[in-house]
């Protein structure tokens, strides 16, 4: 309730945006070898970790998407809604909670919230910002 405009990137809009372990070794073997190599050792666990635990050898980009949106918004498809932060609870403690619906009396937009994503584009975006 600070007045910022804030946009928020929810986990389940973040996690369509996301690179495979193929184009790093694509990159490393017909683009820039030594960038790919670098990518490749700075990423190497977090996409092993993606492998173990859901199944994809690949890394979620979601603060490269912040970083993203933050240049230019269009990128993502946003609602406004009331979005608070859960300061109680152990396992809430820190959740954010968005009322979706207008009718409440309480509702007062306070962030746009990223509704859907349009990965293909962002994709062309970051690997146009950092392939070349």
């Amino acid at each position: 309730d600070a007045g910022l405009p804030l946009t928020l990137l929810p986990l389940d809009v973040t996690e369509k945006v996301f690179l495979r372990w193929h184009e790093i070794l694509n990159l490393r073997q017909h683009g820039d070898k030594s960038l790919g190599n670098f990518i490749a050792e700075f990423t190497c666990s977090y996409m092993r970790y993606h492998k173990e635990t859901v199944g994809f050898f690949g890394g979620y980009l979601h603060d490269p998407l912040a970083v993203g949106v933050a240049i230019n918004t269009i990128f993502v498809r946003c609602r406004d809604l009331s979005v608070a932060v859960k300061t109680t609870g152990d396992s809430e403690r820190g959740m954010t909670v968005a009322e979706p619906r207008r009718s409440q009396k309480k509702w007062h937009p306070n962030a746009r919230v990223a509704q859907s994503v349009k990965s293909k584009e962002f994709l062309q975006f970051f690997r146009s910002r950092v392939w070349s």
